[in-house]
């Protein structure tokens, strides 16, 4: 007992000891790691300024914060309409940062970096594909399902209003003062932008966009690190912009889009990025779901400082969205001749695609889709200037562009022809495409053999797997929506499997602070798959970290392709229970959950 409590003693006159020398270290909201790192500099430096992303306890106290904050001297701020949270740009002054921690509604302050394309910019082939044809959407086209009830929404560089492949759009833009529309020919600041809207709703009759039906793009700037102090906010502002519109919302966002590489030399930091749970807030609370590319990092080795080889960008980090990798559709003939192949078993990952996962081990990314060498829209450089190089093949509007910024919209382009089905749900449009993807692996090397195998894998390369829409469409009416409650924390379900088929679960993480200041903990689901028959447990997904979960009918060898023949069709128990003691941020854990059909092919 004395031995306790000396501890407990020596424990609080430190804490009085450290609080008497340095005030700074004493704050009321969470401040991440990484920020404190920032607001260090070298002596002679020059300060500058750093973004940041404050969350709030609740939005009744945002009117207050902002007049607090714009007291400040030298602070600029841009609130975020949609949830209790601003986004600032401040002078470097640890002083200043603990100030603002100590604002009796700050809960959280997380950093915010520029944002840039995800552009693959590896030299390119020559010979030219619709990128629609590589997903497999016949299916849904001949069935009606053309993107024509999605509103597209596109934070990037700016959408050509002139291109003809978009001519029978509505493009609605953001063209207030703040937004740095002005600052570009029709707020076009780079072709990027314009080639993300048509992989997703082009109307050439050669080069349709997957969701071609799709009639309303509303197009924001992302933000980059200019003299303009504005300019790293633009994001922000966008998104702010696209939510606070009354007559058309998104659907869908698309974010092909980087804010920096996730830090994978930082064990304190956190391990959710501010963007990224700004992102989760949307997809959770409006139900809009986003589509986020994984980065073009490509692989590096593991080493002996980090746990996890992440090469993924922020917000690539995100719970609730898609975060979107970049399958190169490209092979090498007869070793001369390079040509586009509808062949996916030939089909293998773009060297520079990042891989996953998270520097905490989270599973991301969750997809994989077509990227490289996809032939879109580009504007034309006789009117805005841009120069193309040979590589890209510029030729009457359209080029070649790679990248996992091309895989993204194709995703998000699929997930516009589920709407169009009725699944509105992004949890139920998260777990339809990852149930239905084909399951693929490699040997986890940077050269590495790939495969496409049975049953449930998920890969720091592949994701979940490769996008594959024929599949989704024969599952498109096997999605069960449901909840667990604290009461009934439970849920089951029998079913019959056949050998390799896979079940998938979709929660979400919800963004918020309790009493005492802490973030809202994810709740942890497990999903369990049982047999009947032997009442034997055939595979299950317990990660406490994780907002995906799957299992399959499959017992397979360690580096096997397929499932052993003991797993044949049999009648199984699909079981999802909540393992937290109590849930929070909601009195019940909503959940979307995939069950293939008995005569899927």
């Amino acid at each position: 007992m004395r031995h306790s409590m000396w501890h407990a003693f020596k424990r609080s006159y430190l804490a009085m000891i450290l609080i008497a020398i340095s005030p700074l270290l004493s704050a009321r909201a969470i401040i991440d790691a990484d920020v404190i790192q920032k607001f260090k500099y070298p002596k002679g430096s020059k300060r500058g300024t750093l973004s940041l992303v404050v969350f709030l306890h609740n939005q009744t106290e945002k009117v207050s914060f902002i007049e607090e904050i714009k007291k400040i001297e030298g602070v600029y701020i841009q609130d975020l309409g949609f949830m209790p949270a601003v986004a600032i740009q401040v002078p470097r002054d640890r002083g200043l940062l603990y100030q603002i921690a100590n604002l009796d509604s700050a809960a959280q302050i997380s950093s915010h970096t520029a944002a840039t394309p995800e552009l693959d910019i590896n030299a390119q082939v020559l010979k030219l594909t619709p990128s629609s044809f590589y997903p497999n959407v016949n299916n849904w086209w001949d069935h009606g399902y053309t993107g024509q009830k999605g509103i597209i929404g596109i934070i990037d560089t700016g959408v050509d209003p002139l291109h003809p492949s978009l001519s029978n759009k509505k493009l609605i833009l953001q063209q207030d003062g703040s937004s740095g529309y002005s600052n570009h020919l029709n707020g076009v600041k780079e072709p990027h932008a314009t080639g993300v809207a048509c992989i997703y709703t082009s109307n050439h009759e050669k080069y349709k966009g997957m969701a071609y039906g799709a009639s309303t793009i509303i197009s924001g700037l992302a933000g980059e690190e200019t003299a303009d102090p504005a300019s790293i906010m633009r994001t922000m502002g966008s998104l702010d912009w696209m939510l606070s519109r009354t007559e058309q919302k998104p659907t869908i966002i698309n974010y092909s889009m980087g804010n920096g590489r996730l830090d994978l030399n930082c064990p304190a930091c956190p391990e959710w990025s501010g963007l990224a749970k700004v992102i989760d807030y949307v997809v959770n609370t409006q139900k809009i779901l986003w589509v986020k590319s994984a980065g073009n990092a490509g692989y590096i080795e593991p080493a002996h400082q980090y746990t996890f080889a992440s090469t993924l960008t922020v917000p690539g980090d995100n719970y609730n969205g898609l975060t979107i990798a970049n399958m190169n559709t490209v092979i090498t003939e007869n070793e001369s001749v390079v040509v586009k192949t509808a062949d996916r078993s030939k089909h293998i990952i773009k060297q520079t695609s990042s891989r996953g996962p998270t520097p905490f081990g989270r599973r991301k990314p969750d997809l994989t889709a077509p990227g490289h060498d996809t032939f879109t829209c580009a504007p034309d450089p006789k009117v805005y200037g841009f120069v193309y190089s040979n590589a890209m093949k510029y030729k009457d509007g359209y080029r070649l562009m790679g990248g996992t910024s091309s895989a993204a919209p194709h995703v998000g382009a699929s997930a516009l022809l589920l709407q169009d089905a009725g699944i509105q749900n992004p949890m139920a449009i998260k777990a339809l495409l990852i149930n239905s993807a084909d399951t693929w692996a490699d040997a986890g090397t940077a050269d590495s053999g790939h495969s496409e195998i049975m049953g449930s894998a998920w890969n720091r390369t592949y994701g979940w797997g490769y996008l594959n829409m024929e599949k989704a469409y024969q599952q498109k009416d096997n999605i069960i929506e449901s909840e667990l409650t604290v009461e009934k924390p439970i849920w089951e379900y029998e079913t019959t499997l056949k050998r390799g088929q896979k079940v998938t679960l979709v929660h979400e993480r919800r963004v918020g602070y309790g009493a005492e200041g802490n973030e809202w903990k994810l709740s942890h689901l497990s999903l369990v798959l049982i047999d009947l028959e032997h009442q034997k447990e055939i595979d299950s997904d317990n990660s406490p970290i994780d907002t995906v979960h799957q299992v399959a009918n499959c017992k397979r060898e360690p580096q096997a392709t397929n499932c052993s023949e003991d797993s044949k069709t049999m009648k199984v128990l699909v079981r999802v229970q909540l393992l937290s003691k109590s849930i929070d941020g909601s009195a019940s854990e909503p959940f979307a959950i995939v069950v293939p059909p008995n005569d899927e092919h």
